[in-house]
């Protein structure tokens, strides 16, 4: 088999924070057309579906000619998590294992990830003979050194040595930015997660890196474009 990757692209209706979230406009063009526009770009993108129950995303699908389902209501929820939306779109697709090894899921709300973003973390995944890879930026190694408590006893977050340690002697942490999540089908299907056996970072820079969740978020991204923040980046 080849190493092919189905995109999919998770577009819900509803949003709390910020009303049709993924029709928000930055420079004309909206959230999901630049998450699209960047899956359409990717070399290793072999199919693109996109997930949404939101009509206005569903007729720029049909316009655009891109392939989509209609989630169902219960995985358009506030709860509903991206392993079951990931779930039914690879269980809707007949023989998906024989036509594509990979999938590729792609959030609307990270605007500023693009193609070669997409194609870089792919290349790593494959050069590091992984199963997945998540997109990161930079956390901050000092979360190491906190407690949490067990039966009432104070107990190291992550082991009872690095809230000990300095800080310069603990290791790199990493958050996901929620730009890309690579998997294995055939791994993510038998783990039910996005956290492979074998899953490596992709480090994203601060730009780049980019969430869109509540209205501040969304002005600071129209920002970065009207300032030209993103000139030679795409």
């Amino acid at each position: 088999m080849t190493d092919k990757c189905l995109a999919i692209i998770p577009a819900r209706a509803g949003s709390k924070g910020i009303p049709k979230k993924n029709l928000q406009k930055i420079g004309g063009k909206t959230l999901f057309e630049w998450t699209l526009s960047a899956a359409n770009g990717a070399v290793c993108v072999t199919d693109i579906v996109v997930s949404s129950d939101d009509q206005a995303v569903l007729e720029i699908c049909r316009v655009k000619g891109v392939s989509f389902l209609c989630r169902p209501s219960v995985l358009a929820t506030d709860i509903a998590d991206s392993v079951g939306v990931v779930n039914h779109v690879l269980d809707s697709i007949p023989n998906v294992g024989e036509k594509y090894k990979f999938f590729c899921l792609l959030q609307p709300t990270s605007p500023f990830r693009f193609s070669h973003h997409i194609d870089g973390a792919f290349s790593h995944m494959l050069d590091a003979n992984a199963e997945g890879c998540i997109s990161v930026n930079e956390g901050d190694s000092g979360s190491l050194k906190q407690f949490f408590c067990n039966d009432g006893y104070l107990q190291g977050i992550s082991n009872n040595t690095f809230p000990f340690m300095a800080r310069q002697q603990l290791p790199p942490v990493y958050k996901a930015n929620g730009a890309i999540y690579l998997a294995n089908i055939a791994e993510f299907k038998n783990r039910k997660s996005f956290l492979c056996q074998k899953t490596v970072p992709y480090l994203m820079d601060t730009i780049s890196s980019v969430d869109i969740d509540t209205p501040s978020n969304l002005n600071h991204a129209r920002a970065l474009f009207e300032t030209n923040q993103l000139v030679n980046r795409d």
